[in-house]
């Protein structure tokens, strides 16, 4: 009898050790790779987002200094100085209140100043005369990011004339609100420079595409990618043990409940960690899309992103030869959107492009896609539609924006029509939409 207890007892653990590393190898190992991946995923999509508003930030604060640069009666002003037909002591009599006036109209702006001659003829705020010693290299439009504290953006924008460079703005912005508005949900976005960023690209676990690299670490799970037009890089991190957690929390569930089950409630405990994992699995899964939804989106207009517009470009290379689908590109462009920046502020021209985008929404159907392809520019993306109904659709979208009564001003457009027939010619209709569009806006400034 005790010999056949102790059999019992010995197939009882055997069967039991079997039972636990077959849940565990088919159950518990898939489930974890599934959450790790899904939780990748999702940070991933964040720290695309990010980079796209950071982007955006550094495109408006150099569309600001380009704007106060280009103001035409200090610009001719300047040029009398160099011209000898006045002296430096009147440009900047002439200069000051009129500097002051542009540098309220702009956004985060901290301090900056006008150099001409290497001499400062007018300043507002907080500023670093040092930069002097820094315009010599500059022959166009530049941002630099500076860590000192406090992140702030640094442009340095030329005063031309013909290609004769006048002198300089060099505007200093406050970008610390934007970055702690990145900063949030336990997640670290971090502007590095190129040394240590090279740092971490020399450890990288993938290269996910181009742009974006994994990487990881005792401590952090990151994404790294150079910002557009600096010589920075934006890394967005979490901490493993926060972004893990989810994961850890399951395994946790499980070793107690076999802990404390043994045979009776294994099958009750299965039942539980599954239900939790396939929830945090969903919820993740809804994350995933809201940030996908918000990485995808132009946060001014509300219409479909520059990056949207990549990622259709992969879907559509990606479809089989029978899958042919015709498109028409539809290229806009506002007509003289620098002017209306220029005369009535960013706030105003912001909500030009606004009402455009919706009009633009209101005037396509079902299954076409509306993009902000760049500052003041749009891309119509028509699915089955020929270059007919396209007219159709521009002449819709022109008699809607001609009887908007919002402004005080004209608001007119440019457009280029340009059918895709083939998926591998997209960026070749791209080009001719975009070169009949300037043709359209020479036209009009013609008339």
């Amino acid at each position: 009898m005790n010999e056949l207890v102790k059999k019992v007892k010995i197939v009882f653990i055997v069967c039991l050790i079997l039972a636990t590393s077959l849940t565990y190898l088919s159950i518990y190992v898939p489930m974890k790779d599934v959450l790790k991946k899904s939780e990748l995923e999702n940070l991933s999509l964040m720290a695309q987002a990010n980079k796209h508003i950071l982007e955006h930030r550094l495109e408006r604060c150099k569309e600001g200094s380009a704007s106060m640069s280009s103001r035409t009666m200090i610009r001719r002003k300047a040029l009398e100085y160099k011209n000898n037909l006045i002296s430096i002591d009147e440009l900047k009599d002439y200069t000051n209140p009129l500097y002051y006036d542009g540098i309220k109209a702009l956004e985060n702006v901290i301090g900056a100043y006008r150099v001409v001659d290497n001499q400062i003829i007018a300043k507002q705020g907080i500023i670093d005369e040092k930069r002097i010693k820094d315009l010599k290299k500059v022959q166009s439009l530049t941002c630099k990011i500076e860590d000192q504290d406090k992140y702030q953006v640094i442009v340095y924008s030329p005063i031309k004339e013909n290609e004769l460079i006048l002198g300089y703005d060099i505007v200093f912005y406050d970008i610390n609100p934007i970055i702690e508005k990145l900063n949030k949900n336990h997640i670290q976005s971090l502007v590095l420079e190129q040394k240590k960023a090279q740092v971490l690209l020399n450890n990288k676990d993938t290269s996910l595409s181009e742009n974006f690299s994994l990487i990881t670490d005792g401590n952090y799970t990151g994404f790294i990618s150079k910002l557009a037009s600096t010589d920075k890089y934006i890394y967005t991190k979490m901490n493993n043990d926060i972004l893990f957690r989810p994961i850890q929390r399951v395994l946790r569930i499980t070793f107690i409940g076999f802990a404390i089950s043994i045979l009776f409630f294994i099958f009750l405990t299965n039942w539980l960690i599954v239900k939790n994992a396939k929830k945090l699995l969903s919820r993740a899964e809804k994350g995933q899309e809201e940030y996908k939804e918000y990485a995808l989106k132009d946060p001014l207009t509300g219409v479909y992103s520059r990056w949207f517009f990549e990622q259709w470009i992969n879907s559509e290379v990606d479809k089989q030869e029978h899958e042919k689908s015709l498109y028409t590109f539809i290229m806009i462009d506002v007509d003289n959107f620098k002017s209306i920046n220029d005369k009535n502020g960013h706030t105003i021209g912001d909500k030009v492009l606004q009402k455009i985008a919706e009009i633009l929404k209101s005037s396509v159907r079902d299954g076409d896609f509306v993009i902000r392809y760049g500052g003041d520019e749009f891309l119509l993306i028509l699915n089955k539609c020929c270059k007919n109904f396209a007219n159709d659709i521009v002449q819709r979208i022109q008699t809607n924006i001609h009887n908007l009564d919002d402004f005080k001003f004209k608001v007119d457009i440019s457009f280029g029509i340009q059918e895709l027939k083939n998926k591998n010619e997209i960026f070749e209709v791209l080009r001719l939409a975009d070169l009949k569009m300037y043709e359209c806006k020479k036209r009009n400034k013609g008339n």
